[in-house]
C-alpha cells in the first residue's frame, strides 16, 4: 500500500470496521432476550489487492478496451505488481443457536446465520491527497467486486453463483 493510502483512507475504512463490530457486539450484550439460547454477533471482513484498468482505448482491431497500467516493485524476474486498488467486504451476522453436538463438537448451521449489515468498498491505492473524503462514495456492488476479483465472497451466507446454477 502506497504511505498516504494505507495512513489515510484505508486507516478510515480499519476504523470503520473496528467501530460497527464493536457497536454491533455491544448491542447484542445489551440485549437480555436470548434465555436458555446462544445469541453471537460477529463480524466477517475480506481484504485484498486489485489492479483494475486505468483507461479505456482501442484495441488493435479497433473495438473499445481497456488499458491496465501499475507499477512494478524489484527487478526482472522478481517483480511485484502494486495494486491500484484495495477492497473490503463487511459483513455483521447474527446466530441464534442452540448448542448441539455433532459428533466431536459444537456446530452451527448457516441456516441459523442472519446477516445484520454489509457493504464492500474499492479505494484507490494512491499517494494523492483525497480531499473531502467519504466512505460512502467508495461503497461498489458485490456483483461488480465478484466480476473483477474473481471471487465468490461469503457465499454461504451472501449466496453462491454455484448454489443458484445447482438448485432444481
Amino acid at each position: 500500500q502506497m504511505p498516504r493510502f494505507n495512513r489515510t483512507m484505508w486507516l478510515r475504512l480499519e476504523e470503520f470496521v473496528r467501530s460497527v463490530a464493536e457497536k454491533e457486539s455491544a448491542a447484542v450484550k445489551r440485549d437480555n432476550t436470548a434465555s436458555n439460547e446462544e445469541k453471537e454477533v460477529e463480524t466477517w471482513v475480506i481484504s485484498g489487492p486489485l489492479w483494475l484498468p486505468s483507461s479505456i482505448s482501442k484495441t488493435p482491431l479497433g473495438e473499445d478496451g481497456f488499458r491496465y497500467s501499475y507499477a512494478g516493485i524489484g527487478k526482472p524476474p522478481s517483480l511485484v505488481s502494486v495494486p491500484t486498488h484495495f477492497f473490503k467486504v463487511v459483513v455483521v451476522v447474527s446466530k441464534t443457536y442452540k448448542m448441539k453436538r455433532a459428533g466431536n463438537g459444537e456446530g452451527v448451521d448457516m441456516d441459523d446465520m442472519v446477516m445484520k449489515k454489509f457493504a464492500a468498498f474499492v479505494l484507490p491505492n494512491t499517494e494523492q491527497e483525497v480531499p473531502k473524503f467519504q466512505l460512502a462514495n467508495y461503497i461498489v456492488r458485490l456483483t461488480d467486486l465478484e466480476a473483477v476479483t474473481g471471487l465468490e465472497i461469503f457465499p454461504a451466507i451472501l449466496g453462491s453463483y454455484a448454489s443458484d446454477i445447482h438448485r432444481e
